[in-house]
């Protein structure tokens, strides 16, 4: 895939963001932008009705993946199946995101953490981390809904507490019935759940959590040098579930402290009384590997913590040439045994 490059004022060619420095810096003139600096760049270009480079949505033919780059672009590689992608209908703004997570681990590092990560894994193919492999290795942001909840929950119910005595003849058991009322407002936030369906988010499954307290004000500078996917699931689609985990916790939150009380049964009553969703984009550094048998392996690494999750492919036929090994150096010591024991 292309990228959405942002062009240096200096010289013209395209501007990549730096996570370690978090400046934007250009490989041809060596000059380097801050943030505040685009984002002047950016205002003089709206003054002058001049529009930045417009961003379009480009769809792999054969696995229907949909990613986010340069309009510019007629022809690259999907880094899922790694086939030709064509261009679909222009990214319109509907689809821009409200807030991301910049990339806080680069490309050199990142190819770093999967060479340790794949290190002392005998039996791996050398073509899963070849250099021609390992240079396909891409910055990749994936979308998410975050969500603010405001809820107001209530229980009404009865409480018992019980008091046991003993005497030389009997144990008395004495209960007592209690009325018990709680309620309050609740607020839940940064819940987060995919904005794509479950068969494009498979890459990145297993690198979460994100520190959501890094997000910040989207600005399409901080797709320079990285890829975006863009979101096929909407709000609609995740309410239900959200609005449920509200009210599970709601229940478990006010029937769950029975301090002072041996039973606590009653009725929870929640209503949501605000919601609030934010298209976030979050970081994630993504390899893939198409293996002998035909099936795609995934390498993902979380662009921020560093965190990792990987399928790795097998090389039988280095197992079956372990299996023989050892299978020749058993026969030859049993051979050698029971020779010296003879």
């Amino acid at each position: 895939m292309s990228v959405v490059s942002f062009k240096c004022p200096a010289c013209g060619a395209p501007l990549i963001f730096d996570p370690e420095q978090g400046t934007y810096a250009c490989e041809y003139c060596e000059s380097t932008y801050t943030q505040a600096q685009l984002d002047a760049l950016e205002q003089k270009q709206v003054e002058k009705d001049e529009p930045l480079e417009d961003a379009a949505v480009y769809m792999c033919p054969s696995c229907g993946a949909q990613i986010v780059t340069s309009a510019t672009t007629a022809a690259t590689y999907c880094y899922y199946c790694h086939n030709a992608v064509i261009m679909a209908p222009r990214l319109t703004n509907e689809w821009k995101p409200d807030r991301i997570i910049p990339f806080a681990i680069d490309k050199k590092e990142a190819i770093n953490r999967f060479l340790t990560w794949v290190k002392g894994k005998r039996y791996v193919p050398r073509d899963f981390f070849s250099a021609d492999q390992i240079e396909k290795i891409t910055g990749v942001y994936y979308p998410y809904w975050v969500a603010d909840y405001h809820a107001q929950a209530d229980f009404t119910g009865e409480g018992t507490r019980v008091n046991t005595v003993r005497t030389p003849t009997h144990d008395v058991v004495t209960t007592q019935h209690y009325a018990v009322a709680r309620g309050g407002m609740l607020r839940f936030r940064n819940m987060i759940r995919p904005a794509l369906s479950s068969a494009d988010r498979s890459l990145d499954a297993g690198i979460h959590p994100f520190d959501l307290s890094k997000l910040e004000p989207f600005t399409m500078g901080y797709l320079s040098g990285f890829q975006a996917e863009r979101r096929d699931v909407e709000t609609n689609a995740i309410e239900g579930e959200l609005e449920s985990d509200v009210r599970t916790y709601c229940e478990a939150r006010l029937k769950g402290d029975a301090t002072g009380y041996n039973t606590l049964h009653g009725m929870t009553n929640v209503q949501v009384r605000a919601r609030n969703y934010e298209y976030s984009l979050l970081p994630s550094w993504v390899l893939t590997y198409r293996g002998r048998d035909g099936k795609m392996y995934y390498y993902t690494l979380n662009g921020q913590t560093g965190a990792v999750c990987g399928n790795l492919p097998v090389d039988k036929k280095k197992i079956n040439h372990d299996c023989l090994l050892w299978a020749a150096i058993a026969a030859f010591v049993l051979l050698v045994g029971g020779w010296l024991i003879w």
